[in-house]
Protein backbone atom coordinates (compact mmCIF):
# COMPACT_ATOMS: atom_id res chain seq x y z
CA UNK A 1 0.00 0.00 0.00
CA UNK A 2 0.95 3.74 -0.79
CA UNK A 3 -0.18 6.95 0.58
CA UNK A 4 -0.93 9.71 -1.46
CA UNK A 5 -2.16 12.97 -0.56
CA UNK A 6 -3.91 10.88 2.23
CA UNK A 7 -5.66 8.58 0.22
CA UNK A 8 -5.27 4.99 0.37
CA UNK A 9 -3.93 3.65 -2.98
CA UNK A 10 -3.76 -0.12 -3.36
CA UNK A 11 -1.35 -2.38 -5.43
CA UNK A 12 -2.93 -2.85 -9.38
CA UNK A 13 -2.37 -6.97 -8.60
CA UNK A 14 -4.40 -6.61 -4.90
CA UNK A 15 -6.54 -9.96 -4.60
CA UNK A 16 -9.74 -7.38 -3.62
CA UNK A 17 -11.60 -4.38 -4.22
CA UNK A 18 -11.09 -1.73 -1.56
CA UNK A 19 -14.79 -0.59 -1.37
CA UNK A 20 -17.85 -2.03 -1.86
CA UNK A 21 -20.62 0.04 -2.52
CA UNK A 22 -23.68 -1.79 -2.52
CA UNK A 23 -27.62 -0.92 -3.17
CA UNK A 24 -30.38 -0.79 0.03
CA UNK A 25 -33.82 -1.73 -0.93
CA UNK A 26 -33.68 -5.26 -3.10
CA UNK A 27 -29.89 -6.11 -2.13
CA UNK A 28 -29.48 -5.82 1.51
CA UNK A 29 -32.92 -4.80 3.07
CA UNK A 30 -36.30 -5.54 1.87
CA UNK A 31 -36.17 -8.69 -0.47
CA UNK A 32 -37.95 -7.83 -3.44
CA UNK A 33 -38.24 -4.27 -3.03
CA UNK A 34 -41.56 -4.03 -1.67
CA UNK A 35 -41.69 -0.94 -0.08
CA UNK A 36 -41.01 1.30 -3.46
CA UNK A 37 -43.51 -1.04 -4.84
CA UNK A 38 -46.11 -0.78 -2.94
CA UNK A 39 -45.86 3.20 -2.65
CA UNK A 40 -45.73 4.24 -6.00
CA UNK A 41 -49.15 2.27 -6.71
CA UNK A 42 -50.62 3.09 -3.83
CA UNK A 43 -49.64 6.91 -4.34
CA UNK A 44 -51.38 6.99 -7.95
CA UNK A 45 -54.78 4.40 -6.32
CA UNK A 46 -54.78 7.46 -4.37
CA UNK A 47 -55.64 9.82 -7.78
CA UNK A 48 -58.05 7.32 -8.76
CA UNK A 49 -55.39 5.67 -11.31
CA UNK A 50 -54.25 1.92 -11.05
CA UNK A 51 -50.96 1.55 -12.12
CA UNK A 52 -49.77 -1.83 -12.83
CA UNK A 53 -46.81 -4.00 -10.50
CA UNK A 54 -44.46 -4.08 -13.79
CA UNK A 55 -45.03 -0.56 -14.51
CA UNK A 56 -44.42 0.95 -11.26
CA UNK A 57 -41.12 -1.77 -11.03
CA UNK A 58 -39.72 -0.48 -14.13
CA UNK A 59 -37.93 2.86 -13.05
CA UNK A 60 -36.70 1.00 -10.00
CA UNK A 61 -33.48 2.53 -8.69
CA UNK A 62 -33.85 5.73 -9.72
CA UNK A 63 -34.39 8.62 -7.65
CA UNK A 64 -38.30 9.03 -6.59
CA UNK A 65 -39.23 12.49 -8.14
CA UNK A 66 -37.90 10.43 -11.50
CA UNK A 67 -39.28 7.46 -10.26
CA UNK A 68 -42.86 9.36 -10.97
CA UNK A 69 -41.77 11.29 -13.70
CA UNK A 70 -41.05 7.55 -15.74
CA UNK A 71 -44.63 6.14 -14.48
CA UNK A 72 -46.56 8.94 -15.70
CA UNK A 73 -44.09 8.85 -19.08
CA UNK A 74 -46.35 5.52 -19.65
CA UNK A 75 -48.50 5.90 -22.44
CA UNK A 76 -52.03 4.13 -20.70
CA UNK A 77 -51.08 5.78 -17.27
CA UNK A 78 -51.13 8.99 -18.92
CA UNK A 79 -53.73 8.41 -21.11
CA UNK A 80 -55.16 7.37 -17.28
CA UNK A 81 -54.38 10.73 -15.72
CA UNK A 82 -55.66 12.33 -19.13
CA UNK A 83 -59.07 11.00 -18.73
CA UNK A 84 -59.01 11.63 -14.85
CA UNK A 85 -58.26 15.15 -15.01
CA UNK A 86 -59.19 16.03 -18.01
CA UNK A 87 -55.46 17.51 -19.32
CA UNK A 88 -52.29 15.66 -19.24
CA UNK A 89 -50.04 15.86 -15.88
CA UNK A 90 -47.67 18.91 -15.62
CA UNK A 91 -44.76 19.61 -13.62
CA UNK A 92 -46.94 20.98 -10.53
CA UNK A 93 -48.60 17.77 -10.96
CA UNK A 94 -45.49 15.88 -10.26
CA UNK A 95 -44.54 17.70 -7.70
CA UNK A 96 -47.72 17.45 -5.57
CA UNK A 97 -47.22 13.70 -5.99
CA UNK A 98 -43.63 13.44 -4.80
CA UNK A 99 -45.20 15.36 -1.75
CA UNK A 100 -47.32 13.12 -0.99
CA UNK A 101 -44.75 10.18 -1.87
CA UNK A 102 -42.94 10.48 1.28
CA UNK A 103 -45.56 9.88 3.94
CA UNK A 104 -46.63 6.54 1.95
CA UNK A 105 -43.04 5.73 1.42
CA UNK A 106 -42.03 6.20 5.30
CA UNK A 107 -44.93 3.79 6.56
CA UNK A 108 -43.98 0.81 4.03
CA UNK A 109 -40.31 1.08 4.01
CA UNK A 110 -41.13 0.97 8.15
CA UNK A 111 -43.02 -2.45 7.05
CA UNK A 112 -40.32 -4.11 4.95
CA UNK A 113 -37.07 -2.88 6.70
CA UNK A 114 -36.29 -6.49 7.05
CA UNK A 115 -32.17 -7.38 6.08
CA UNK A 116 -32.02 -9.88 3.21
CA UNK A 117 -30.32 -13.11 4.63
CA UNK A 118 -26.60 -12.83 4.62
CA UNK A 119 -26.50 -9.38 4.54
CA UNK A 120 -24.50 -8.86 7.98
CA UNK A 121 -22.18 -11.65 7.30
CA UNK A 122 -21.57 -10.66 4.01
CA UNK A 123 -20.49 -7.20 5.39
CA UNK A 124 -18.75 -8.69 8.30
CA UNK A 125 -16.82 -10.60 5.87
CA UNK A 126 -15.67 -7.61 3.92
CA UNK A 127 -14.80 -5.45 6.77
CA UNK A 128 -12.41 -8.89 7.92
CA UNK A 129 -10.86 -8.91 4.02
CA UNK A 130 -9.96 -4.85 4.50
CA UNK A 131 -12.75 -3.66 2.13
CA UNK A 132 -14.21 -0.73 3.11
CA UNK A 133 -18.79 -1.17 2.55
CA UNK A 134 -20.69 1.94 1.54
CA UNK A 135 -24.24 2.59 0.36
CA UNK A 136 -26.28 4.38 -2.04
CA UNK A 137 -30.04 4.96 -2.73
CA UNK A 138 -32.50 6.49 -4.50
CA UNK A 139 -34.24 7.22 -1.54
CA UNK A 140 -34.16 10.79 -0.16
CA UNK A 141 -32.22 10.99 2.92
CA UNK A 142 -35.92 11.42 5.04
CA UNK A 143 -36.68 8.26 3.65
CA UNK A 144 -33.48 6.51 4.22
CA UNK A 145 -32.27 7.33 7.42
CA UNK A 146 -35.09 5.15 8.48
CA UNK A 147 -33.93 2.12 6.83
CA UNK A 148 -30.22 3.14 8.27
CA UNK A 149 -31.82 3.09 11.82
CA UNK A 150 -33.89 0.01 11.34
CA UNK A 151 -30.35 -2.10 9.74
CA UNK A 152 -28.65 -0.85 12.61
CA UNK A 153 -30.60 -1.87 15.23
CA UNK A 154 -30.78 -5.45 13.16
CA UNK A 155 -26.88 -5.64 13.07
CA UNK A 156 -25.46 -3.44 10.35
CA UNK A 157 -23.99 -0.30 9.72
CA UNK A 158 -21.93 0.83 6.69
CA UNK A 159 -18.89 2.70 6.43
CA UNK A 160 -20.65 5.94 4.47
CA UNK A 161 -24.18 6.19 2.78
CA UNK A 162 -24.92 8.58 -0.03
CA UNK A 163 -28.54 9.29 -1.12
CA UNK A 164 -29.89 10.41 -4.60
CA UNK A 165 -30.90 14.46 -3.24
CA UNK A 166 -27.07 14.75 -1.82
CA UNK A 167 -25.43 14.95 -5.12
CA UNK A 168 -26.65 16.88 -8.48
CA UNK A 169 -27.71 13.64 -10.23
CA UNK A 170 -28.67 10.31 -9.10
CA UNK A 171 -28.78 7.06 -10.70
CA UNK A 172 -27.98 6.50 -13.36
CA UNK A 173 -25.27 8.71 -13.13
CA UNK A 174 -22.32 7.80 -11.11
CA UNK A 175 -22.30 11.09 -8.93
CA UNK A 176 -23.54 8.37 -5.76
CA UNK A 177 -20.72 6.55 -6.65
CA UNK A 178 -18.20 8.83 -6.62
CA UNK A 179 -19.70 10.61 -3.28
CA UNK A 180 -19.00 6.86 -1.43
CA UNK A 181 -15.10 7.09 -2.85
CA UNK A 182 -14.55 10.33 -1.30
CA UNK A 183 -16.94 9.54 2.56
CA UNK A 184 -14.16 6.70 2.21
CA UNK A 185 -10.63 7.85 0.83
CA UNK A 186 -10.41 5.45 -1.55
CA UNK A 187 -9.61 5.69 -5.63
CA UNK A 188 -9.51 4.92 -8.32
CA UNK A 189 -13.01 3.43 -9.17
CA UNK A 190 -10.90 0.46 -10.73
CA UNK A 191 -10.61 -0.43 -7.07
CA UNK A 192 -14.08 0.07 -6.77
CA UNK A 193 -16.76 -2.65 -7.24
CA UNK A 194 -20.80 -1.87 -7.19
CA UNK A 195 -23.71 -3.98 -6.10
CA UNK A 196 -27.14 -3.60 -6.90
CA UNK A 197 -30.70 -5.34 -8.43
CA UNK A 198 -31.18 -2.49 -10.91
CA UNK A 199 -30.11 -1.57 -14.19
CA UNK A 200 -29.58 1.86 -12.90
CA UNK A 201 -27.42 0.40 -10.28
CA UNK A 202 -25.42 -1.48 -12.78
CA UNK A 203 -24.81 2.12 -14.56
CA UNK A 204 -24.35 4.08 -11.38
CA UNK A 205 -21.32 1.71 -11.02
CA UNK A 206 -19.72 1.25 -14.96
CA UNK A 207 -20.43 4.99 -15.69
CA UNK A 208 -17.88 5.90 -13.08
CA UNK A 209 -15.17 3.61 -14.23
CA UNK A 210 -15.84 0.64 -11.39
CA UNK A 211 -17.00 -2.81 -12.00
CA UNK A 212 -20.59 -3.79 -11.44
CA UNK A 213 -22.79 -6.81 -10.65
CA UNK A 214 -26.17 -7.49 -9.81
CA UNK A 215 -28.14 -9.48 -7.37
CA UNK A 216 -30.78 -11.60 -8.56
CA UNK A 217 -32.94 -13.50 -6.41
CA UNK A 218 -33.94 -10.19 -3.61
CA UNK A 219 -34.55 -7.70 -6.52
CA UNK A 220 -38.27 -6.43 -7.42
CA UNK A 221 -37.64 -7.76 -10.71
CA UNK A 222 -37.60 -11.56 -9.95
CA UNK A 223 -40.68 -13.00 -10.29
CA UNK A 224 -39.33 -16.71 -10.09
CA UNK A 225 -37.33 -19.26 -12.03
CA UNK A 226 -39.37 -17.74 -15.28
CA UNK A 227 -37.62 -14.64 -14.83
CA UNK A 228 -33.77 -15.63 -14.58
CA UNK A 229 -33.13 -15.74 -18.14
CA UNK A 230 -34.46 -12.75 -18.84
CA UNK A 231 -33.26 -10.83 -15.90
CA UNK A 232 -29.61 -12.29 -16.26
CA UNK A 233 -30.17 -11.28 -20.01
CA UNK A 234 -31.11 -7.65 -19.13
CA UNK A 235 -28.33 -7.42 -16.49
CA UNK A 236 -25.33 -8.20 -18.53
CA UNK A 237 -26.49 -6.28 -21.60
CA UNK A 238 -26.75 -3.65 -18.98
CA UNK A 239 -22.60 -3.59 -18.50
CA UNK A 240 -22.66 -6.20 -15.33
CA UNK A 241 -19.63 -7.79 -14.77
CA UNK A 242 -22.28 -11.35 -13.25
CA UNK A 243 -25.14 -12.01 -11.84
CA UNK A 244 -25.10 -13.95 -8.17
CA UNK A 245 -28.06 -14.89 -6.19
CA UNK A 246 -27.90 -12.66 -3.82
CA UNK A 247 -25.99 -10.53 -1.37
CA UNK A 248 -24.87 -13.63 0.87
CA UNK A 249 -23.01 -14.92 -2.25
CA UNK A 250 -20.51 -11.65 -2.62
CA UNK A 251 -17.91 -13.27 -0.87
CA UNK A 252 -17.53 -15.86 -3.00
CA UNK A 253 -17.91 -14.19 -6.12
CA UNK A 254 -15.19 -11.69 -5.06
CA UNK A 255 -12.88 -14.47 -3.58
CA UNK A 256 -13.32 -16.38 -6.84
CA UNK A 257 -13.22 -13.53 -9.49
CA UNK A 258 -12.17 -10.24 -8.49
CA UNK A 259 -8.87 -10.31 -10.36
CA UNK A 260 -10.15 -12.39 -13.48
Amino acid sequence: MTIHHGLELMNSNDQYPRLVVLDWAGTIIDSGSKAPLETFIRLFANEGIDVPENVASEPMGLGKREHIERILANKEVGNAWTKQFGRPHSSTDIDRLYHAYEPIQLEAVRRHGTLVNGACETVAWLRTNGIKVAGTTGYPKVIAQVIWDLAREQGLQLDANVCNNEVANGRPTPFMLFRAMELTNVYPATKVLKVGDTVPDIMEGTGGGARAISVLKTGNGWLGESSRASLTAKFMAAGSSAVIESIADLPRWISSHWRT
